[in-house]
């Protein structure tokens, strides 16, 4: 569990306080407060020394800190608090309380790494990019700037945008509607496009997603515009259909696992810390800092009739031991799992008793996708075992969540292609993946899953599907499996949730934890500083999310 850290902000001067809220909205670093006006920044260099390379570096590195975190740093991403809230992993006690990871204050670094360090300086890459005729650059640019954009819709809802990024003309950037921005986003990526099938005259930049494949880079800009449009689809169904008809006619779009949308992490522990930010969170000398979730570890264990083939890949036991005794702090209270059994040691949703000090028996996220153990049954540590070393992958969009999206259209909008077909091939090709992802790590184990253990899984799987008595129970069947499927990405997970309401199996908390979060706090500062905000509840719903379902 994250120890919220305390920001302490140095202010010299009110007026540069002032005027760096109308730069950006609000930023901060842990030092103090720059006013790009009056100083150079040296992560945010000005126009006349950039380097269009320097700058794409940085801003890739933002974006996949925006969606991840940065736990080295003690500052986390989108990804960790969804995860908790989509029961991936253990959430302690209600949704903002005190020991929440989506609290309005640890947010602020999510509003730095957004703000300043993609949107502000990816509007400066784009500039120079235009010039200089970098047309790659460019692509790379607004492809991240667009993403940047619909994650602060998809969890905060109407954020600055039109008026942001201005500087003094606007002292109090008001908000732009998250379809105006969703639009503005459309309208980036369609440039992209445009800029990755030019050419590159200006050359060639250090690119950490597709190693310069621009046929790739438009791929995942069409299955982009097709997350977005299914994201819509409770408002605009038509328009969503028929963009997404037009999506599949193209075959232009993420299909096979070579052109899945990761981030790939590396050993590197310091200068800077460049692992898999659930690797530093579980593998390091105290153990692991999280507890995966009861509810998770269940639905890969008992819900089929064999064991999930990726559980071993997701899921790292570091004791053959049961939890009791102080160890087991829920026992004898009415939870519904408490202790699923095996080893595998957890907590249920919102569970908040006492934590003992067992860091090194807790089960951990594994080799997928945290860059950890394959778990063969050797019950050592996680620093013993370090697995991977954290060369795990941050999965943002990947060809079997590509599947399951498409199953889903079909369902609710009856796009082109086939149900089961879609839905068959996403459950087969994140088995796939993770087990590929893991195969290092778990060569010459015995438990490595069999292709009969596949088949039985997968069949299993397709019964399900087979014996729902309508669309809404087969929705639920897909979305069950998708949900499984994004282990890791708990931002899919929370888009899906409440684009759905499924699975309908999700744990209640077993403690009350405050209603469910339709969207996120806004950072503090943000309304601390700017006028134009107030704090809105966390029941308040995104422009796409009419879904009636009531969340817990």
């Amino acid at each position: 569990m994250y120890k919220l850290k305390n920001i302490k902000m140095k202010l010299k001067m009110k007026n540069i306080g002032l005027l760096l809220v109308t730069l950006l909205v609000f930023s901060y670093s842990c030092d103090n407060f720059i006013d790009m006006d009056l100083l150079d920044n040296p992560n945010n260099v000005t126009e006349a020394d950039a380097d269009v390379n320097y700058l794409l570096n940085g801003i890739q590195v933002r974006f996949v800190d925006f969606m991840a975190g940065k736990p080295a740093d003690n500052q986390m991403g989108l990804n960790s608090s969804a995860m908790e809230a989509t029961r991936m992993i253990n959430q302690f006690g209600t949704y903002t309380g005190p020991f929440s990871r989506m609290r309005a204050t640890s947010s602020s670094s999510l509003w730095e790494w957004s703000y300043m360090r993609v949107l502000k300086n990816s509007e400066l890459l784009i500039k120079l990019a235009d010039e200089g005729g970098f047309n790659y650059h460019a692509g790379m640019g607004k492809v991240l700037r667009a993403f940047t954009m619909v994650n602060l819709v998809d969890f905060f809802g109407d954020v600055p945008y039109s008026e942001a990024l201005i500087g003094s003309e606007n002292l109090n950037p008001g908000p732009t509607s998250g379809q105006e921005i969703y639009n503005a986003a459309f309208d980036l990526i369609e440039s992209a496009i445009a800029d990755f099938n030019a050419g590159v005259p200006g050359g060639l930049p250090t690119d950490y997603f597709y190693n310069n494949n621009a046929t790739k880079w438009i791929k995942m800009a069409n299955t982009l515009k097709l997350k977005m449009y299914l994201q819509t689809r409770l408002i605009n169904a038509s328009e969503s259909k028929s963009a997404i008809n037009s999506i599949i006619s193209s075959g232009n779009y993420i299909s096979n696992s070579d052109d899945d949308f990761q981030f790939q992490y590396s050993t590197v522990a310091a200068n800077p810390d460049s692992r898999h930010p659930e690797f530093i969170n579980n593998y390091l000398a105290q153990g692991g800092a999280d507890y995966m979730s009861n509810y998770y570890m269940d639905l890969l264990i008992n819900h089929k009739s064999i064991r999930d083939p990726r559980l071993r890949y997701f899921i790292y036991r570091q004791t053959v031991e049961e939890p009791s005794g102080d160890d087991l702090p829920c026992s004898g209270k009415d939870y519904d799992f408490c202790y699923v059994g095996d080893s595998y040691w957890g907590r249920d949703h919102a569970d908040e008793d006492g934590v003992p000090n067992a860091g090194v028996k807790r089960s951990l996220m594994g080799i997928y996708p945290a860059g950890g153990a394959f778990d063969g049954d050797t019950y050592a540590a996680g620093n013993i075992n370090p697995g991977a070393g954290g060369a795990g992958i941050f999965p943002i969009l990947m060809s079997s969540y590509v599947k399951f999206m498409l199953a889903e259209s079909k369902l609710t909008m009856d796009v082109s292609g086939d149900t089961k077909t879609y839905y068959e091939a996403g459950i087969r090709e994140s088995i796939q993946k993770v087990m590929s992802f893991g195969a290092e790590q778990a060569a010459g184990s015995p438990f490595i899953p069999t292709a009969d253990d596949i088949e039985i899984y997968v069949s299993d799987a397709l019964d399900k599907y087979d014996v729902a008595a309508d669309d809404g129970e087969k929705l639920d069947v897909v979305i069950t499996e998708y949900y499984i499927a994004l282990f890791g990405n708990g931002i899919e997970a929370y888009n899906t949730i409440r684009r759905t309401g499924f699975p309908s199996t999700l744990q209640a908390p077993v403690l009350a934890a405050g209603p469910f979060p339709r969207s996120y706090l806004f950072p503090s500062n943000l309304v601390d500083r700017n006028s134009s905000f107030s704090q809105k509840q966390v029941t308040e719903t995104v422009f796409w999310d009419n879904n009636s379902t009531t969340l817990q």
